[in-house]
């Protein structure tokens, strides 16, 4: 749970958020994805990614419940993507805490369960039978830009094959399977029009 609460309601395509925390508590850095959830633990829960592009403290003053006024931060952070719906806020209080209901803001922890990939042009035509090939550039975009490239080189290009096969030309796959009524053998090849789409040539059935 993030030390601050979202102040007041928030509608959606705004662009920035208001989020009410202690004078001492630590403001969001820039780059930092939060996470607003409405109605969280519920069938209607909804929730919304948020990072964000910059950020702003200015301090005010709150009644706590002895009636003794405390600073607070109130802090606006501009995001990168508009708000997608309305998140309910909480009304400014002392404790910087979410009123029943309201949305709560949650930090979130980085990991690594995405792959990326990218493409870029060959630098020299590559023959059949060639073990390594030449790339215009190990770098390409990737998104969202808040990653970083790792460049991997000295790589097979189809990962599985010693070669490169060749596009188009004959393949021949040697197998050995114990045919019966429950097996069907299936050719597929590609017709070579736009689309790119291969459909079935041959099917037989043993």
């Amino acid at each position: 749970m993030w030390g601050g609460m979202l102040l007041e309601n928030h509608i959606a395509g705004q662009r920035a958020v208001q989020i009410l925390q202690g004078v001492d508590a630590e403001l969001p850095r820039i780059g930092q994805t939060m996470v607003l959830v409405q109605n969280e633990g519920a069938t209607n829960e909804r929730n919304q990614y948020i990072r964000t592009t910059e950020v702003s403290a200015v301090k005010r003053k709150f009644e706590d419940s002895q009636g003794k006024m405390v600073d607070m931060n109130v802090v606006t952070c501009s995001i990168s993507d508009a708000l997608r719906t309305d998140f309910q806020g909480s009304e400014g209080n002392a404790k910087a805490a979410p009123a029943a209901g309201a949305t709560r803001i949650r930090d979130t922890t980085v990991a690594d369960a995405g792959s990326y990939v990218g493409v870029v042009p060959l630098a020299a035509a590559a023959n059949l039978g060639t073990f390594s090939i030449r790339a215009s550039s190990v770098y390409t975009q990737l998104v969202p830009s808040a990653q970083t490239e790792t460049p991997l080189v000295d790589l097979k290009p189809n990962g599985e094959q010693v070669v490169l096969s060749a596009a188009g030309g004959p393949v021949t796959i040697t197998t050995s399977v114990a045919l019966n009524t429950s097996h069907t053998i299936s050719v597929l090849a590609s017709q070579g029009r736009q689309d790119k789409t291969a459909r079935p040539l041959h099917r037989h059935r043993h």
